[in-house]
């Protein structure tokens, strides 16, 4: 799936934009090759990190209810700053 070119313009990329350390590099670069996989990794952790912080408020109970019943868009998570 990756030549070594792109095996290590993407490992540069994690390691400086996702803040990973050599070893969660590997470890992300080996599940990213599993078909179909990449945009499910990305997503689920840059989900957590977006929903981590909007739910981090004295509403939290509201803001869970809203999560699961509307369709939001990532700029109506977005933390306010």
């Amino acid at each position: 799936m990756f030549g070594a070119r792109e095996h290590s313009e993407l490992a540069a990329h994690l390691s400086r934009w996702a803040l990973l350390s050599d070893d969660e590099t590997g470890a992300a670069l080996g599940t990213l090759r599993a078909t179909g996989m990449a945009l499910y990794v990305l997503g689920y952790f840059h989900g957590w990190r977006l929903l981590d912080s909007w739910l981090a408020t004295a509403d939290r109970d509201v803001r869970v209810r809203r999560l699961l019943t509307e369709q939001l868009l990532p700029a109506d998570v977005r933390p306010a700053g």
